[in-house]
């Protein structure tokens, strides 16, 4: 018994844009928290902060305009359904971009609102890594800033802000 496969790719502008009429802003947008929905448009983030996002082109990679059923790394969103077993897959490939500039939040989220926090360099939601891991904050209380680590949000830590905005900094540098 054969199976059809239907796939999808999302891998252009246009067809991000068609998709996001669809299914709404949040489409292509990795952000973990106060993600755009289509009640609630905006997006939230903060200088310094990291937004995953997918990044395709004004057209299509190339080779998938010649060989469709290629594997392709570009950024993109793909779509696979199975008939035979009703299954419905997505994959997202995301680009991480640090948030230097507000325009590097408005040129993705439709309507943003973006944090600047000038007097430390550190604000909610940022990364840093701390002795190889990459910590989030989560809260700045005072003198001292508590943290989760990214790949797994159940443990927090609390560090000196003075030792948070040195890593800060030097991860934005990178």
């Amino acid at each position: 018994m054969g199976n059809t496969v239907t796939f999808l790719w999302i891998l252009s502008v246009p067809a991000l844009a068609a998709i996001r009429k669809v299914l709404g802003l949040g489409v292509g947008l990795g952000l973990a928290k106060k993600r755009p929905t289509k009640s609630m448009p905006v997006g939230y983030c903060t200088i310094g902060g990291i937004l995953t996002s997918v990044e395709c082109g004004h057209q299509g990679p190339a080779e998938v305009l010649v060989k469709p059923d290629c594997s392709c790394a570009a950024d993109g969103i793909d779509f696979i359904y199975s008939e035979r077993n009703g299954n419905l897959s997505c994959t997202n490939s995301f680009s991480k971009i640090a948030v230097t500039v507000e325009a590097d939040a408005t040129n993705r989220i439709a309507l943003a609102d973006v944090n600047v926090n000038p007097q430390s360099g550190v604000c909610l939601n940022v990364w840093f890594q701390y002795n190889g891991s990459l910590l989030e904050v989560q809260a700045i209380n005072g003198n001292y800033v508590n943290c989760s680590y990214v790949e797994d949000e159940s443990d927090n830590i609390n560090l000196p802000l003075h030792v948070v905005k040195d890593l800060v900094a030097k991860f934005g540098n990178k």
